[in-house]
């Protein structure tokens, strides 16, 4: 009996993806007369197979579809996004044609644009010596390193994605983690901080012993811990501050940009576009509030709550010198980071200056179409250039080298195609444009308005 109930836990994503849409299909199937209009005593005995289905219904049944085969993990959830092209169009609810367009819409193009740059960025590796560069300035007691770590990843995380943000920073806590315990087998004494260091170990009343000789396992200090766990938490936070800082602040944009755009054309309607300039006015010192008190919080946790003791802790020189090391190892600044960084400014102040606010206009409107202006272009402009401005020292873009020969001819571009093409999440921009699909068919069926009716 087990190993038939394993032979059906090995293959159950093959069998939820052919029974689950079948034991679904009444859910669009079954009629009721006086909801669909139908008179059932008129068709005879032809009623079982006349299909006059509602759109609610068949959106019920897509809905439930493609939740649980994303809940179930039955297929990648890029390739689950894709199920509404087929459905919608086959039950005659919405054309192709227009579905294909969600899936790369003005948002598509701005995350795209997004990626790019924060390719570029990790690249040239402009955000590591940004990182280190700002850990070296703030200080290494434990209060102060926590306070850097979530300081650096909340401000690249409203640059680039949380994942990619923590990404980096999680190798630079470890790198400083390991080296400080070390340090600490060699001298038992600590510096590190006033208070003794078995104080921030978590107590271990039960130590396991592999065998006789074998050393006892040591249990994570609350260090480790707590500095490991700010990485996470500051990334999400960041991730708030600005419309591009993650994925879902770009699909409510695209979504109220979409759905309630045509309030705008009212007379009397108080309607705003969600730019980047408005999102971070509203939402970039929320995200700073919380920043500093989720670091409160955690500091506490991790280190104590008695004020006095926030000033005894002293800096570990074994930290600085691992920061000081991996800085070095950057060398100086080069040429790639240099023009990402610019990219990077240029294109955050083109997304402030499109419409900035309503007293003020932007650069949106020096054309003739001012509305047709959008965030994504200003981001694919600059993604484009990525692609012509050279990593290494070349012709008229050489910045950091004196002696330039002519004959060593031009340098690569900062991107090129290969690595866009391995590193940029396609998956999220084919998940995005599911969502939009299926937020157009909600809209189009009836359904957001029958739950919203009850």
């Amino acid at each position: 009996m087990r190993e038939y109930f394993k032979d059906f836990l090995a293959y159950y994503k093959l069998y939820l993806f052919v029974l689950l849409p079948l034991v679904m299909l009444p859910l669009a199937l079954v009629l009721d007369g006086e909801e669909d209009g139908i008179d059932f005593k008129k068709l005879g005995q032809f009623r079982c197979v006349f299909l006059i289905i509602s759109e609610v219904k068949i959106f019920s049944y897509l809905l439930v579809i493609v939740a649980s085969f994303w809940i179930f993990d039955v297929l990648p959830l890029a390739v689950t996004a894709l199920i509404p092209y087929l459905i919608l169009p086959s039950f005659g609810m919405i054309s192709s044609s227009v579905i294909a367009a969600k899936y790369m819409s003005n948002v598509n193009f701005l995350l795209m644009g997004g990626f790019m740059l924060a390719i570029a960025i990790e690249e040239s590796n402009l955000h590591k010596r940004i990182a280190l560069g700002t850990l070296m300035h703030i200080g290494s007691n434990p209060r102060a390193l926590m306070f850097g770590f979530m300081l650096v990843t909340w401000l690249l995380s409203m640059c680039i994605t949380n994942t990619s943000t923590t990404a980096l920073m999680i190798p630079i806590v470890i790198s400083v983690l390991e080296q400080l315990k070390e340090t600490d087998k060699n001298d038992k004494k600590d510096d590190f901080c006033s208070e003794d260091i078995e104080k921030n170990k978590i107590k271990t009343d039960q130590k396991s012993i592999k065998s006789e000789n074998s050393e006892i396992e040591d249990k994570p200090t609350r260090l480790e811990i707590y500095l490991l766990l700010c990485v996470p938490f500051s990334a999400n936070i960041g991730g708030l501050g600005t419309l591009t800082g993650t994925d879902l602040n770009v699909y409510l944009a695209g979504y109220y940009r979409e759905f309630y755009e045509e309030y705008s054309n009212i007379d009397g309607n108080d309607y705003f576009d969600l730019t980047y300039a408005n999102w971070a006015k509203y939402a970039l010192l929320q995200s700073l509030t919380v920043f500093l008190l989720s670091f409160l919080w955690l500091q506490g946790l991790g280190f104590g709550w008695n004020p006095k003791d926030w000033f005894n802790c002293k800096n570990s020189e074994e930290a600085n010198e691992v920061i000081k090391t991996e800085y070095k190892k950057l060398g100086p600044i080069k040429q790639a980071e240099f023009l990402s960084l610019i990219c990077f400014v240029t294109t955050v102040v083109l997304w402030i200056s499109r419409d900035p606010s309503e007293d003020a206009n932007g650069w949106a409107d020096l054309f003739p179409m001012p509305n047709w202006m959008t965030d994504g272009m200003a981001v694919i402009i600059i993604a484009i250039f990525l692609f012509i401005l050279p990593k290494k020292r070349s012709g008229l873009f050489t910045i950091f080298s004196k002696n330039y020969n002519i004959r060593d001819g031009p340098s690569e571009g900062i991107l090129n195609w290969e690595i866009v093409q391995r590193k940029c999440a396609w998956g999220v921009l084919i998940l995005m444009g599911g969502g939009f699909a299926i937020a157009q068919a909600s809209d189009d069926s009836g359904f957001s308005e029958f739950i919203a009716n009850g």
